[in-house]
């Protein structure tokens, strides 16, 4: 017994647990700081939990209904007593608190999905970090650079979400991530079918696949790599139109253009640091 917990083979165990722990520790403490910014913009006007569940949200929002619809299946799954408890737990515990405080509107009726995209935010963030591990493993060679890496970008993320933050970003950056890991490493065939999936997610991704191609022409031929951004984009492509046309009625745009916006913030960021 000895000689096994001494081993290195235990030594790699408890190293991954422990990894497994600190990175789950930094994943609660950013989601947290967006929750408590945020929330699941439950008292929005356009794009509230309630609204995205029952997909009468505005457009471009109610585009992004994958965490929504995984809930759903997750929670057909459920026993009856574990929604009973989803509900007892939002009208006795701190989800009810914050329906009080911050003019929420946490139906019941939708209780277990909303516990299931909460968790489901951190598990994406958790995971979002050991890809970024990898990552900075491809691109450095060293895995303690690639873990420092992971932890300060995790602990940066709210910063990025103090304008405007929805629930639906955790997936896009898990996505994201997943993406640029396929790209580098070579799996084009991955690649090729995350791309769908991650724009039925939120649309972006038919955007940001093309911004793949350089980590794919380092690893194919121009002609190869050329055929596998289009493929991907394609997918994306028909996929967007398909939902866009499942909601087509939805009031609001099908894009917003919030890049002016966006540089007149940074702007006035530099301003104020200047003075």
């Amino acid at each position: 017994m000895k000689k096994f917990f001494d081993s290195l083979k235990f030594r790699k165990i408890m190293n991954k647990i422990l990894l497994m722990f600190a990175f789950y520790l930094v994943a609660a403490i950013s989601f947290n700081c967006f929750f408590g910014q945020w929330h699941f913009r439950d008292n929005g006007q356009r794009n509230s939990f309630a609204m995205m569940y029952d997909k009468t949200a505005a457009r471009p929002f109610v585009h992004r209904q994958f965490m929504i619809s995984a809930a759903r299946k997750i929670a057909k799954h459920l026993p009856q007593k574990t929604h009973i408890k989803f509900i007892d737990n939002y009208r006795n515990s701190d989800w009810n608190f914050i329906s009080a405080t911050y003019g929420a509107k946490i139906e019941p009726r939708f209780s277990a999905e909303y516990h299931i995209v909460y968790f489901m935010c951190i598990f994406f963030l958790m995971a979002s970090m050991f890809i970024w591990r990898e990552i900075g493993f491809e691109l450095t060679g060293n895995l303690t650079a690639g873990t420092i890496m992971a932890v300060c970008f995790a602990l940066i993320f709210p910063f990025f979400e103090t304008v405007g933050g929805y629930f639906y970003d955790f997936g896009e950056l898990l996505f994201f991530s997943l993406a640029t890991l396929f790209a580098i490493r070579g799996w084009w065939i991955a690649l090729i079918i995350l791309s769908p999936i991650a724009e039925s997610n939120k649309e972006s991704f038919l955007f940001f696949i093309i911004t793949l191609f350089p980590l794919l022409l380092a690893k194919f031929s121009l002609k190869k790599s050329l055929l596998i951004t289009l493929s991907s984009t394609f997918l994306c492509g028909i996929n967007y139109l398909y939902i866009k046309s499942r909601f087509a009625d939805n009031p609001g745009l099908p894009t917003e253009f919030h890049l002016p916006a966006h540089l007149q913030m940074i702007s006035d960021g530099w301003t104020s640091w200047s003075i």
